[in-house]
């Protein structure tokens, strides 16, 4: 035997022990959707499957009847597959046994393994739809209430609870806000809306949109069960549960990044997305053309966040899968979308279609990045017959709101914003707020000025469009990631308690309160016209109006009794010889003219 010969069979002995020594192990780290639904009547179902070496192996699925295994499908990323599925609608629910078996004998160090996939039936199949006589209460759930301490502890990609840090985590969690549901309850909120509770790579709560899973809630809000039960809660409360989710971009953490296949997120480029963030407005014919479309709906927002392309057929079918899970999951009356301009409009409308196939109560509610008209109309159209009833954010009206309220009216901005409503395909269907949690609270805006307050949430209420308001405004909170006092253990005070409220904050309340009832007893502010005055003085005068009601709602701000005239109202207060005012229940004659007295605020309703 020569040398050269041994020499070889010493080598190739070698190989082999490494080999044997280093198998491939048959490791599945992620499924997306990681289990799916009965009753589904969109038959095709496709799964991502995140497994070492997955391109290696052939799957195969034992019989079930009403599931067809279609094919497995290899992506650019050997531990990235595809498998595409034919569910019949009627199927029952139950444990889909898939094997995966080496596609080649030549990969003989590569085992066979096996795993199950779950069908369940969905949480609930109705779902109560958002509608214009709702009222919002928006949640920031680290800030909110701390309702189990365990999930404290847990010290996860460097998150930790540290409630003297502004910056930290809180200790806020799902838990807190099921708790806290009788609360909500009695102060009359109808629709509750969750701030982003997915998982994030992020150790700091201030960037919820570094998603890195999107089908598990972060371990320091709690687990998924957790959000079922607030579903179940909201419920049985008569409330609707909202969920915050971005659709535009992930953490680059995020395990889709980690592993992605060809064409799943458009390419960074430093330049396109220093020129997107020079964007005012989104949306003007001008505007409508490829190149700056292309700017807007490639550019990441930046290099940690990519940028996903829904228009990569995986990635489409990923997102519209995973808002229809998460909506059969835990029973969600909708989603809120920060980042609406940004998502591919083309796809957000067949996505919109598909959802209102399997669940037509959904409610997409859209927030533009900025606060221009153009966006807003834009979003506002829900033109498409075939697509999900949409909400849009008006918050235009935030600052138009607040100046007039602080200059007395000078500038006439919520004058002029209202009387664009000939726009607006359905002014109705916009979201009003008197503040913004991430940036300035109205109680900041009116530190020392009470009634300026009270000016601001009664036009609020009393406006076209759909109240909402953010966790804390009920009791002044000023600070815009305040812990709610009395959500933990520790805090000094009980906010949520009357007997821990100072008077003021009590007055708050019953103010906010009786605003609410308001909104909920009179049909006229949420289904009837609105006809307005130029602000004279320092007064506005707002009526809204239908066949069988009209109420006349009067604001004040000059610190000085201001006499109204009532022959300029005569269009709509002739034939009415009362005014009754819903928030004093002091009765006023309709005629000649009223002194309205400093910084009055009335709510009336006419009578013959």
């Amino acid at each position: 035997m020569s040398v050269r010969v041994i020499v070889l069979g010493i080598l190739s002995l070698l190989f082999r022990h490494v080999l044997a020594a280093t198998p491939l192990p048959p490791n599945i780290y992620h499924l997306a959707p990681p289990h799916w639904f009965t009753g589904i009547t969109s038959q095709k179902l496709e799964i991502i499957i995140h497994a070492e070496n997955i391109d290696l192996y052939e799957v195969s699925l034992a019989d079930y009847q009403g599931v067809l295994l279609l094919d497995k499908t290899n992506s650019g990323n050997r531990h990235i597959a595809y498998l595409h599925l034919e569910i019949e609608p009627n199927v029952q629910a139950g444990l889909l046994e898939f094997t995966a078996k080496p596609a080649s004998r030549r990969t003989r160090y590569v085992k066979a393994f096996r795993f199950s996939y779950e069908l369940k039936n969905p949480t609930r199949y109705e779902t109560k739809p958002l509608n214009p006589g709702d009222i919002f209460y928006a949640v920031e759930t680290d800030r909110f209430c701390n309702g189990n301490t365990l999930n404290d502890k847990l010290n996860r990609a460097g998150k930790k609870v540290d409630k003297a840090n502004p910056n930290a985590y809180h200790g806020g969690d799902v838990a807190g806000i099921l708790s806290k549901i009788p609360y909500l309850q009695k102060l009359g909120i109808t629709a509750l809306c969750v701030s982003p509770v997915i998982q994030i790579s992020d150790p700091q709560p201030s960037y919820p949109s570094h998603i890195s899973d999107h089908y598990n809630i972060d371990p320091v809000f709690g687990e998924n069960s957790t959000l079922r039960d607030l579903g179940a809660a909201c419920e049985t409360a008569g409330m609707k549960l909202v969920l915050d989710i971005y659709l535009n971009h992930i953490g680059n953490r995020h395990w889709l990044y980690q592993n992605f296949d060809t064409g799943w997120f458009h390419p960074w480029d430093s330049v396109i997305q220093a020129q997107s963030r020079q964007l005012k407005s989104y949306r003007h014919p001008q505007k409508q053309n490829y190149s700056e479309q292309e700017l807007i709906q490639k550019s990441w927002i930046s290099e940690t966040l990519p940028d996903v392309n829904h228009s990569n057929s995986h990635m489409d079918a990923y997102y519209r899968q995973m808002l229809l899970w998460w909506s059969l999951e835990t029973g969600i009356s909708g989603f809120r979308m920060k980042d609406a301009v940004r998502v591919d409009s083309l796809w957000m409308e067949r996505a919109s279609q598909y959802l209102k196939k399997e669940n037509k109560n959904l409610t997409l509610i859209q927030f533009p990045e900025n606060p221009w008209t153009a966006d807003e109309i834009y979003l506002n159209k829900n033109t498409c017959a075939d697509c999900l009833p949409s909400i849009t954010a008006n918050l235009a009206f935030t600052h138009s709101l607040v100046q007039d309220l602080l200059t007395g009216f000078q500038g006439a901005q919520l004058f002029q914003l209202i009387s664009l409503d000939f726009l607006y395909p359905r002014p109705q269907w916009l979201l009003l707020s008197a503040d913004k949690s991430d940036t300035q609270r109205i109680a900041s805006s009116f530190k020392e000025d009470f009634n300026g307050w009270k000016a601001a949430m009664a036009l609020l209420f009393t406006q076209r469009g759909i109240p909402w308001i953010n966790y804390g405004t009920e009791i002044l909170l000023t600070d815009t990631k305040q812990d709610f006092p009395g959500g933990w253990e520790s805090d000094r005070s009980d906010k949520f308690s009357e007997t821990g409220r100072s008077v003021a904050e009590n007055e708050a309340v019953n103010w906010l309160s009786a605003l609410i009832q308001l909104h909920n007893n009179y049909p006229v502010i949420r289904e009837g016209q609105t006809t307005q005055f130029l602000p004279l003085n320092g007064v506005y005068v707002n009526f809204r109006h239908m066949q069988e009601q009209t109420l006349m709602v009067i604001v004040n701000r000059n610190p000085n009794i201001t006499k109204l005239d009532l022959a300029r109202f005569y269009g709509l207060t002739g034939g009415y010889t009362l005014a009754h005012d819903i928030l004093s229940g002091t009765d006023y004659s309709i005629s000649g003219s009223w002194d309205i007295k400093p910084f009055q605020i009335m709510v009336l309703e006419l009578l013959p």
